[in-house]
């Protein structure tokens, strides 16, 4: 307000400061604010500059209107260019919060900045202007050093696989890869971004998500992080998109060590998470995300459909024709997906409690499974 020798008064509210996934301990991201803190200022902060767009390749970006674009431009180049803050062009908070969500949906890699502050610039009870200050938790200098550091690694890692590589491929690749090199493990140190995988080998889910986002998106792959709830705990997985259609993966419920990381056992892959569709990830994984996720208009690319593992009909030649084969080849394992409850009962009931599976595999002494009844999919595991 107006003081009577005419000078002009300004507060600026240092309003609260989010913190994003490296608060978190667990294997979700989540969100923590501080109490706000107010001084007084007698300058408007730097009027908001346009910010190029470098991610109209990005899922979440290109479900925003046109100025949480903006905003959402604003924020990723302040952080790309470690700057200290920016101003930027909204008066809305939640719509800071929105665009800042989406630029962590879209970028797995931004590992050297764990949340934000935003400072509200009020005159005459009147926001006159808000600044986007991000909380970094690397000096620029470190994080060059931890980016070379990654750099050297996803090169040797992604040897195997090349971008002119099929869309189903590359997906593969990565939660193989991501899977058989990366051990889950709560407590591993810089949990909650990607240098736990490409520099320690051992992560949580916010790890794996934000390492497959990564990694997808340099293979030419459309791929965004999607937070929610998975188990009744703070979860983290990927949707991608293969072949212009959308599916879901998780490379953290992939690690069949993931709910027995101290029994011992040996890892496997278990493949029903990966390429999904949205009905099924449903069924045990509840996003929340700032944006509406796609339907998956076709199966072809979900894993089961692309390597002959998904029967519509209960076929016992067929499925114990897999079985077999899995079994001659030393596989350990092989896992099949049922379309419907009779035919996943009849499989079950055909080859476990009538036994019919020793049938297939001569010499087979013992024989343990894994059923996923809500996916229909069941896993046989060979000693």
């Amino acid at each position: 307000m107006r003081q009577k020798r005419g000078k002009r008064i300004l507060t600026l509210l240092a309003a609260a400061q989010i913190a994003i996934s490296l608060l978190f301990g667990g294997c979700g991201a989540g969100r923590a604010a501080w109490e706000a803190v107010g001084r007084r200022a007698e300058v408007l902060p730097p009027e908001a500059k346009e910010a190029p767009s470098i991610s109209a390749d990005r899922f979440a970006y290109e479900q925003l209107d046109g100025q949480t674009q903006g905003v959402y431009d604003q924020i990723l180049q302040c952080i790309l260019k470690h700057e200290e803050k920016t101003t930027v062009s909204t008066m809305d908070k939640d719509v800071l919060e929105r665009a800042f969500s989406c630029v962590m949906m879209d970028y797995g890699g931004l590992f050297w900045i764990s949340g934000y502050q935003y400072n509200t610039y009020m005159a005459f009870d009147q926001i006159v202007g808000l600044e986007f200050e991000p909380h970094y938790v690397y000096s620029e200098k470190e994080r060059e050093d931890l980016q070379a550091q990654v750099d050297a690694a996803v090169e040797e890692w992604m040897a195997g696989i090349s971008i002119n590589d099929s869309d189903y491929d590359k997906a593969r690749y990565v939660f193989e890869t991501l899977i058989g090199r990366v051990d889950y493990r709560a407590d591993s140190p810089d949990n909650q971004n990607i240098l736990s995988v490409f520099l320690h080998g051992e992560t949580v889910c916010q790890g794996y998500a934000d390492a497959t986002q990564y990694l997808l998106q340099d293979l030419g792959i459309t791929c965004a992080v999607v937070t929610g709830e998975a188990d009744g705990s703070n979860h983290a997985w990927n949707l991608v998109k293969l072949d212009g259609n959308y599916y879901y993966t998780d490379a953290t419920w992939g690690n069949s060590r993931y709910r027995s990381e101290d029994s011992g056992e040996n890892k496997h892959i278990n493949y029903a998470y990966l390429n999904t569709t949205l009905a099924d990830i449903q069924k045990t994984h509840t996003a929340d995300v700032p944006v509406e996720l796609p339907e998956s208009e076709t199966d072809e690319d979900t894993y089961f459909v692309k390597e002959g593992l998904y029967f519509t009909a209960f076929d016992p030649a067929a499925i114990g024709g897999c079985i077999q084969g899995a079994w001659r080849n030393g596989d350990g394992r092989i896992s099949v997906k049922l379309s419907g409850e009779d035919i996943h009962k009849e499989t079950l009931d055909y080859f476990v409690t009538r036994q019919k599976i020793f049938s297939y595999c001569p010499g087979l002494g013992s024989i343990s499974y894994l059923d996923e009844e809500s996916l229909g999919v069941i896993t046989f595991i060979f000693p």
